[in-house]
């Protein structure tokens, strides 16, 4: 039974359903995982960074640094505060529909970016098309296995996140 528990600005907050919380916070668990990879990386580790960008070459540019990994990095975590946004009751200021538009794009955008990327790759790994000259087929074997998979997960866990939370406030007359 979800109860009205919490007044912000005149609004009752419903307390949302468990699958809300549930996909909201495994959505920001991997929008933080995504985030300390690429501090990791912004600190001037190495680990994986291959596996991600093909080459080490760009850990010394200080304009990818700054924006490819930390700016990157700062994104995935305000994509993560979003996510948990939509089931507590702190974030009242902002309106839900712009919640609601916010997660869905999000959600969306990852999901395209990895189903994209994947079918590029099946085509350049079955010979349809050639390997761009940057890329090489180490690069293309990780984006395969972890990187496209691992954006469609979060596009999954965003838009379930985005599902789950109108889905339950309609039961109550919200969203």
């Amino acid at each position: 039974m979800r109860n009205s528990n919490t007044k912000a600005k005149g609004e009752m907050f419903i307390t949302p359903s468990k699958r809300a919380v549930g996909a909201a916070y495994s959505a920001f668990g991997w929008a933080l995982t995504f985030a300390i990879i690429h501090f990791y990386w912004g600190f001037g580790g190495s680990i994986g960074f291959r596996s991600a960008v093909g080459s080490e070459r760009l850990l010394s540019n200080t304009s990818f640094i700054i924006l490819g990994l930390w700016g990157v990095g700062i994104l995935f975590v305000f994509a993560g505060l979003l996510s948990v946004a939509l089931v507590k009751p702190w974030v009242r200021i902002i309106p839900r529909w712009v919640l609601f538009a916010a997660i869905w794009i999000t959600g969306v955008l990852f999901l395209l970016r990895g189903i994209i990327v994947e079918i590029q790759d099946i085509l350049i790994r079955a010979h349809f098309i050639n390997l761009p000259a940057p890329l090489n087929m180490e690069l293309i074997y990780w984006r395969l296995f972890l990187w496209s998979p691992w954006f469609m997960l979060g596009g999954i866990l965003f838009c379930v996140t985005g599902w789950c939370s109108s889905h339950s406030n309609k039961k109550h007359g919200r969203g």
